[in-house]
């Protein structure tokens, strides 16, 4: 269930990306600006997406990254408390 200021956020946003739309074309027809509108939406919400896979690739490499030192400095570490 969502809430109902969640949903004037949401309204809002569609609101205002319908007026992007009436602002920068010249399509009067209700229709096509809201079609437009949730094509700009669409494509921001595919680009977040791939934003963020492409993020959590780079996070996950750095992390395997710092993995590998970890084990290396904790495997040196034991080899010189056992001399």
């Amino acid at each position: 269930d969502a809430k109902p200021k969640y949903i004037r956020e949401l309204a809002s946003y569609i609101t205002e990306k319908m007026e992007e739309v009436t602002d920068q074309t010249r399509t009067v027809s209700t229709q096509n600006v809201a079609i437009l509108a949730a094509l700009r939406i669409a494509d921001e919400l595919f680009q977040s997406k791939q934003n963020h896979t492409e993020f959590k690739r780079e996070v996950q490499k750095k992390a395997k990254t710092i993995k590998h030192f970890l084990d290396k400095e904790a495997e040196y570490l034991k080899t010189e408390t056992s001399r």
